[in-house]
């Protein structure tokens, strides 16, 4: 899992899993969020920074990430918010993504889709260990991939450290087929081995 870089409301409607309607966002017009039962993915906000923090304080999702500090601090989540918020209106294109539970309105974790390459687009997803092994990551890649932006893209690619077969997981229950590997400098720790898996749309 290469991560991205760097309250129960009676108003959301019990969606069931065939059915995914969009909402365009006023304030990102070219915005599409997607709702589920249980999480929906929605633009980033200023006020997320504290939430993102006690995601990630405690450690566990940095080492499976290329770019996620630790030790973690509130003022890491605000800068990298403000940052992801300062880039998007200038594209129009919310290509970073708050993952949010319906149940509770609590931000769960962050998916992305990046440019790779021309007509590439990279995946990057992470969700705090406290909401682990329950299909979240593998809803929002879902998603995710069925964004507004899909037409802009042949395919997609997901990497993930061989250690961390759990993303891999996650991959290929989307349709994402193991590519090849790859060895990349991984957090000043020297070379690690990565696991590429690709998505073909066309």
């Amino acid at each position: 899992m290469m991560g991205p870089k760097y309250g129960r409301s009676s108003d959301h409607p019990i969606i069931r899993s065939s059915e995914h309607p969009i909402i365009r966002t006023s304030e990102h017009p070219n915005i599409r969020t997607s709702e589920h039962p249980n999480i929906r993915l929605r633009p980033l906000q200023g006020n997320d920074a504290e939430a993102q923090y006690h995601l990630l304080a405690d450690g566990r999702v940095s080492p499976t990430t290329a770019t996620i500090p630790f030790p973690y601090h509130e003022h890491h989540a605000r800068v990298w918010i403000q940052s992801v918020l300062d880039r998007q209106p200038i594209s129009l294109k919310c290509r970073v993504l708050a993952i949010e539970c319906l149940d509770t309105g609590n931000l769960v974790g962050i998916i992305s889709v990046q440019d790779d390459a021309p007509r590439i687009g990279n995946v990057a997803y992470w969700v705090g260990p406290s909401y682990w092994g329950k299909g979240i990551a593998t809803e929002a890649l879902r998603l995710a991939i069925n964004q507004q932006w899909l037409g802009e893209f042949d395919s997609f690619v997901g990497r993930h450290l061989s250690s961390n077969p759990a993303s891999g997981t996650v991959l290929k229950k989307n349709g994402f087929i193991f590519a090849e590997t790859e060895w990349r400098e991984w957090r000043n720790d020297g070379l690690r081995e990565l696991q590429v898996y690709r998505n073909c749309l066309k």
